[in-house]
């Protein structure tokens, strides 16, 4: 999946769309620039913080895939996708509390930074995935930030973390 936020210029947009690759967005007009380049709804993930009432909507009716980063951004998806009598496909974004060893103003992966459900959130959006007849669960997400160089260990870390998830999950 290409990420918007790299470049959203039209024309590499376009040339991603032709190569078949996906798209990962953050923003409701990186969802819509996708989607008119080409990029089929389904190979659209939207990510990100501060989704506004009006993307998720659009982004629903659309039928991309959601990356949710709360338990309040579920219920809100689950609410506007029963109301618009359609299913939202969503992934849960877990914070696995995994140091990137990065810069301190763009890493994400720790549980004081503002990205992804917390653990003491996740049996709750568990029981709202088991409930909810608006929200189709397809995986789990995560995130640890960028310009990580700690490759070995950074990752070693966090996909034991992603085993621990997964088997919970299951």
């Amino acid at each position: 999946h290409y990420a918007l936020k790299a470049n959203p210029d039209e024309r590499i947009v376009a040339m991603m769309a032709a190569a078949g690759f996906g798209a990962d967005c953050v923003s409701g007009g990186e969802v819509a620039l996708a989607a008119k380049q080409g990029i089929p709804a389904d190979r659209i993930f939207y990510a990100g913080v501060g989704k506004t009432d009006r993307e998720i909507r659009e982004s629903i009716d659309l039928g991309v895939r959601f990356n949710v980063e709360s338990l309040e951004e579920l219920y809100v998806v689950n609410a506007f996708a029963g109301e618009m009598g359609k299913k939202a496909r969503v992934s849960l974004r877990l914070n696995p509390n995994v140091d990137g060893r990065t810069l301190k103003y763009i890493t994400s992966g720790l549980h004081n930074n503002k990205f992804g459900l917390p653990p003491h959130d996740v049996d709750s959006a568990i029981e709202m995935l088991k409930t909810s007849g608006n929200i189709v669960f397809e995986g789990l997400h995560f995130h640890i930030g960028s310009q990580i160089t700690s490759v070995n260990k950074v990752f070693g870390e966090l996909c034991g973390k992603v085993r621990e998830a997964v088997r919970y999950f299951e």
